[in-house]
């Protein structure tokens, strides 16, 4: 069996109802991931992405230090949307309660871009996930997501609202979010 060239020895540790990763930030502006990732053939799927990718106030912080940010670490949790037992719980409220009663926070955008970087499809798939939506701070009413349907290694976006608990994820979907570490 050949081995999937852009995929991971598998850095994420199970951990039951979620998985946990370390990541390296590379401290880029959402502009400069675009070819990046595009030269590594992932594809950049929503209008949303892109302008959550552009935005000099959302994605880095015009004011943040990127050179102190390239070469840090940080943990990710990836909560698995099968954790909650009826469709009608995985609701963006109650995934965002769930994540701030294990004590972790919103990721800073990048952490997308990192995360499509490291990881293919495949492992996406062995993870038995579609897609992972990273709940950074919402553009909009949206975040950044890893979707492996369709043709590609997409980086698109997906509706998150924090109010509203009739919008449903699927079974499917992983939730991203920044373990903090005392």
């Amino acid at each position: 069996m050949q081995k999937d060239p852009g995929s991971l020895a598998r850095p994420w540790c199970d951990k039951g109802d979620y998985f946990s990763l370390t990541i390296t930030f590379k401290g880029m502006p959402g502009p400069e991931w675009i070819p990046c990732l595009v030269a590594e053939h992932k594809i950049i799927g929503s209008k949303e992405a892109r302008m959550i990718l552009n935005s000099p106030t959302d994605f880095w912080p015009l004011k943040t230090n990127l050179a102190k940010i390239s070469g840090s670490t940080t943990t990710i949790a990836i909560l698995k949307g099968s954790f909650f037992k009826n469709d009608s719980d995985r609701s963006t409220p109650n995934i965002l309660a769930e994540a701030e009663r294990r004590g972790w926070s919103d990721p800073k955008p990048e952490a997308a871009c990192v995360l499509r970087d490291i990881m293919t499809d495949n492992d996406i798939k062995k993870m038995g996930l579609s897609k992972v939506a990273v709940m950074h701070k919402p553009f909009g009413c949206h975040v950044l997501r890893l979707n492996r349907e369709g043709h590609g290694n997409w980086l698109d976006s997906c509706y998150v609202d924090p109010a509203d608990r009739q919008d449903v994820f699927p079974a499917g979907y992983g939730f991203a979010f920044e373990i903090i570490e005392y």
